[in-house]
């Protein structure tokens, strides 16, 4: 067997993740350990393997392929489709929740901001809190929410979502 009977690729939800190759072939058969971290867009979303050689009826190995649920998804204490005007403090406000939405948040857990997802291409992407509330762009754990508050100034945001 020969390198170009060692390739895989792999692909989720259609969209390729990687292609493997591992190397020489031959008899001394070398494991490698992937991980990936992917999002279902449905209730069924497909995992596919698929051998990417030369199509001669020999192949990669494949082996312990698991999928595993996050153990965390986020729930919002609040409307986050509310307009904010340019220049205001937004104070967004989040719970950190199991796949049951049971609210799993805790002083212990420590949240980071890192970006602005941009929805529209005049948005602005920058992180910024509002009157150092947040240093380090860290969420502060709030009791009286039983949650995570980062106050985000939108002062130099242009308009968008």
């Amino acid at each position: 067997m020969s390198a170009a009977d060692n390739v895989l690729s792999a692909s989720w939800d259609g969209g390729l993740l990687q292609t493997v190759s591992s190397g020489a072939g031959g008899s001394a058969t070398v494991w490698s350990h992937f991980s990936y971290t992917v999002t279902a867009t449905s209730t069924v979303t497909r995992l596919q393997f698929a051998d990417a050689d030369t199509s001669n009826g020999l192949g990669s190995y494949l082996d312990d392929v698991s999928v595993v649920e996050a153990p965390y998804s986020i729930c919002l204490p609040y409307d986050a489709s509310k307009a904010v005007k340019s220049g205001a403090t937004k104070p967004i406000k989040l719970q950190i929740c199991d796949a049951a939405g049971n609210n799993l948040s805790s002083p212990s857990l420590v949240l980071n901001a890192v970006n602005l997802y941009q929805s529209d291409p005049t948005a602005s992407t920058s992180v910024e809190d509002a009157g150092q509330a947040n240093p380090d762009w860290d969420f502060r754990y709030d009791a009286d929410i039983a949650g995570y508050i980062h106050n985000l100034s939108t002062g130099g945001l242009a308009l968008g979502t």
